[in-house]
């Protein structure tokens, strides 16, 4: 009887096997989409796991874990993801430009320049494309190719706030200040009173020498964004050039206390702190701006520069 059922059983245990390793994966991967839409992103990622063991090169499956790992803010996962689609599907534009995407959230803009430019030989006339490969250049401080690539981003979209800034922020670092002033107001004056907008247009009015310009802009500033640091920074780089050592010392403080262990923060505290001591003829406040710059050196260590400073205005006498 047991033999019987032994030669019964087995073609079927047999045939069971087969078909459980012979999934389809592209009906695996339906299965996936549906849970996705349906806002089951983890279970999604299992179906797309099974999808993947049942055919390791299914793109499309990587593609949608990388959408997946990105919406949820698994930026590391993302990218590994849409590396792994980008193998299997190399002329994917779609998936090297979420390479690139995640890989500049991440600060790794080599790995994100790859990315884009691979997709922009796919697709040239691509905004999105051009823009992020403008901005990737910019962080990586090569701002002719980031101008090249705000150029080529303006011609497939003339009027955009976001290029607009993006161009200011390239034009204010290669010393062109009043172009830079001339893209911020341009999208100022289509957006209103944005802090992304006014805020760089107040550091380009200072670097251009229109102190005063700028104070008041960034006084205004304070009231849509009262939270943001750099706002009491640039005032308190103003107030250190009026020679208004208190307000300096105060509005540096208050950065400090928004963005704590902000260097710009730190060592301007510093200057404005031994300023005041050399015009009081006040010690102690001298050995406060040596102690804002000590723990600015603590934090970032390689700074010789500053060292040099310490060692210098510690022994300095206050008459």
């Amino acid at each position: 009887m047991i033999r019987r059922f032994t030669k019964l059983l087995l073609p079927l245990l047999v045939a069971a096997f087969f078909i459980a390793g012979c999934q389809d994966p592209k009906k695996i991967y339906v299965e996936a989409v549906e849970l996705d839409e349906k806002g089951q992103s983890d279970q999604a990622i299992e179906t797309l796991d099974e999808a993947i063991k049942a055919d390791s090169e299914f793109s499309d499956a990587y593609s949608l874990k990388g959408d997946i790992f990105q919406r949820q803010g698994k930026l590391e996962q993302s990218s590994q993801a849409y590396e792994q689609a980008v193998k299997y599907n190399p002329v994917s534009f779609k998936d090297l430009y979420n390479l690139g995407k995640v890989n500049y959230a991440l600060d790794r803009y080599e790995k994100a320049i790859g990315a884009f430019v691979r997709a922009l030989e796919l697709h040239p006339e691509s905004y999105d494309a051009n823009y992020f490969t403008a901005k990737t250049y910019y962080k990586l401080e090569d701002y002719e190719k980031a101008l090249n690539y705000a150029t080529e981003a303006r011609l497939i979209s003339p009027d955009n706030t976001e290029l607009e800034i993006l161009f200011g922020d390239i034009y204010t670092a290669t010393s062109n200040y009043e172009t830079a002033i001339a893209e911020y107001r341009r999208a100022l004056e289509r957006e209103g009173n944005k802090p992304e907008i006014m805020i760089p247009l107040g550091l380009a009015y200072i670097r251009s020498g229109s102190f005063d310009v700028a104070r008041e802009l960034l006084n205004e500033t304070i009231r849509v964004a009262p939270d943001d640091h750099r706002i009491y920074q640039y005032l308190g780089y103003l107030d250190l050039r009026a020679k208004d050592f208190e307000a300096s010392i105060e509005n540096y403080r208050v950065a400090s206390s928004l963005k704590p262990g902000d260097q710009l923060s730190l060592k301007g505290s510093g200057v404005a702190y031994i300023l005041k001591g050399f015009r009081d003829k006040d010690p102690v406040i001298k050995d406060k701006g040596i102690q804002q710059w000590r723990v600015a050196l603590r934090l970032q260590p390689d700074q010789p520069g500053l060292r040099r400073l310490i060692r210098k205005y510690s022994k300095v006498k206050v008459q």
